[in-house]
């Protein structure tokens, strides 16, 4: 142990992991992954910070009731196919059996307060995203998403862990942005961090909607940078300088400042890439954090009963900022069907694929769509590269319509590139729809991705005057 991390130790009594090993990578192991049936409320836990740079510390609240429990840090990625390289495993631990923290009413915060601590050193980390495995002595399971942050971001792809739309499905405290005893009147208002997620085996909406994506990213050479949403939501010209920003299939929870940063930086030269639906839809607030401790986060769905009337958190259409502004799409409709169908075979994005005109492939619409709205909103030249026939609602469908659309700024040629359904990344980037949907939009991600770690994607890929929607 080195001086630091004795003193720090000895000064705080806390028990310090050093997380400095050596890497293990092996193909094809799957070592990381959880069970279904080894993950409950049994073993959960929480960190300090959502993200993190590298070289910090970070603390580790964690429930048992077992004997002990081990953690186990994975940095995810391709990793030749494995999805995860182990970065170092601890000594066994004594378990804690916490305390369940109780909400006075759902319109309070819940934190759970859990007490004995683990701190992790992540000197010498590489920044990226992280999954941390806790281990019980009788098997139970569970993840803890982690982001290392990239000092610095300048040229390059930016991708971003969607943390608080995570937060805001997150039911481990009895009730969500959505649900609770009671049903939505009685759903939870105020959200904190230091709680273990429910869903994703803890990983929040990781699993689903981004590890797909983070495996055809990390399997291209380009750059690639790493950030939270919150850290884009409190650290203000994050974004200078970078390539792209990459936000994955569900995004659905910004802050005003988040929302004003993103667009900011497309207008610099940034390429802003939705590679999902139903993108800032809700405008959420977030309250504290510090450099050792995370945000709360505030979503009341009402300006009528939020106690901020200046800046009530309901939805940023209605406030004016239309989400065509920002992805060139407006959110249609949940539960969708349907299949994806090509409008636009001649774009850069179909590049080394098969795709022709008014070909069909099934499994990437769903569960939620957006849709083009017209030009009045739109960030810059407009072509729908893709318009499929859907069908809404589930008790009496409707018939409704999604669509992919490139939008160019021409005053800089940065690019704006929306699939415009969840599924891309759920089903299509996971191989979970049929091959030849999977394959397209599997290279159609891996031409989007190396064009804007280029630089603005519309300077080398210009709307000719016949492609542009009008």
């Amino acid at each position: 142990m080195s001086l630091r991390r004795a003193i720090l130790s000895a000064l705080t009594g806390l028990t310090l992991i050093c997380t400095t090993s050596a890497p293990s990578v092996h193909a094809l192991d799957q070592s990381w992954k959880i069970n279904k049936k080894d993950f409950s409320k049994k073993t959960a836990g929480y960190l300090s910070r959502v993200s993190v740079l590298p070289d910090s510390l970070l603390q580790v609240f964690v429930t048992c009731s077992s004997t002990s429990y081990t953690l186990e840090l994975f940095r995810m990625g391709y990793f030749g196919g494995a999805g995860a390289a182990t970065q170092w495993k601890s000594e066994p631990i004594r378990c804690t059996k916490q305390i369940n923290p109780v909400r006075a009413t759902n319109f309070d915060p819940l934190q759970a307060h859990w007490i004995n601590p683990v701190t992790i050193d992540t000197t010498d980390r590489e920044p990226g995203f992280y999954l941390v495995k806790i281990l019980s002595s009788d098997n139970g399971a569970a993840f803890m998403p982690l982001v290392i942050r990239s000092p610095s971001l300048v040229g390059a792809v930016v991708m971003s862990m969607p943390d608080l739309t995570s937060l805001a499905y997150n039911k481990w405290g009895g009730a969500s942005a959505y649900v609770a005893p009671g049903g939505f009147t009685n759903r939870a208002r105020n959200f904190s961090f230091d709680l273990p997620f429910s869903q994703g085996f803890g990983s929040g909406i990781y699993l689903n909607y981004l590890h797909p994506l983070l495996m055809v990213a990390t399997s291209l050479d380009i750059k690639l940078a790493y950030v939270s949403d919150v850290d884009v939501a409190t650290i203000p010209h994050l974004l200078d300088g970078a390539h792209a920003y990459v936000s994955p299939g569900h995004d659905e929870y910004w802050t005003k400042a988040e929302r004003e940063s993103v667009m900011q930086a497309r207008s610099e030269g940034t390429n802003l890439l939705f590679f999902g639906a139903n993108v800032a839809y809700w405008r959420i607030r977030l309250t504290g954090g510090s450099a050792t401790s995370n945000p709360a986060m505030a979503v009341y769905k009402s300006s009528e009963s939020d106690p901020d009337k200046s800046a009530p958190t309901i939805r940023f259409r209605d406030t004016g900022a239309h989400e065509e502004a920002l992805t060139g799409l407006k959110y249609r409709c949940f539960p969708a069907r349907g299949d994806f169908e090509i409008k636009d075979a001649t774009s850069f994005i179909f590049a080394n694929t098969s795709a022709t005109v008014g070909a069909l492939y099934p499994g990437l619409i769903g569960p939620e769509v957006d849709a083009f709205n017209g030009i009045d909103y739109t960030p810059g030249e407009t072509a729908i590269i893709a318009a499929s026939r859907v069908a809404c609602g589930r008790e009496s469908e409707k018939r409704a319509h999604s669509e992919m659309v490139y939008s160019v700024l021409p005053s800089n040629g940065a690019a704006t590139i929306s699939v415009g359904t969840m599924n891309w990344v759920m089903r299509g980037l996971s191989r979970e729809a049929p091959t030849a949907s999977s394959n397209l939009a599997i290279q159609m991600t891996r031409n989007i991705l190396l064009a804007a770690n280029e630089g603005p994607i519309g300077v080398e890929h210009p709307l000719a005057p016949n492609e542009i929607a009008k």
